[in-house]
């Protein structure tokens, strides 16, 4: 799978750290990450980003993150759940 050649894994991006990308579409790519909390808590979760030549464009961004809003409103038990831009699932990413 093509990724984003400034995206790698082990990359931190704040609280979250990089695993592997685990699926890849024509606007973004979702990577499989941990999250790290305080006093070593760690939770995995997924990560969309925007693909590197879409990321400039600002009409794409505020699809991106109009998809992220629709999806945290819409979300039920066992659908993937939103935090920011990061949508966490109940069990761990295998």
């Amino acid at each position: 799978m093509s990724t984003d050649s400034k995206l790698y894994p082990g990359m931190v991006l704040g609280r979250y750290e990089l695993l592997l990308p685990i699926a890849q579409g024509g606007m973004a790519t979702v990577w499989a990450a941990r999250q790290k909390g305080s006093r070593g808590f760690t939770k995995t979760v997924a990560i969309k980003t925007m693909l590197p030549g879409l990321s400039d464009d600002p009409q794409f961004e505020e699809m991106f993150l109009d998809e992220r809003g629709w999806r945290r409103r819409s979300s039920t038990r066992t659908s993937l759940r939103s935090s920011t831009s990061v949508r966490k699932t109940r069990s761990s990413i295998s």
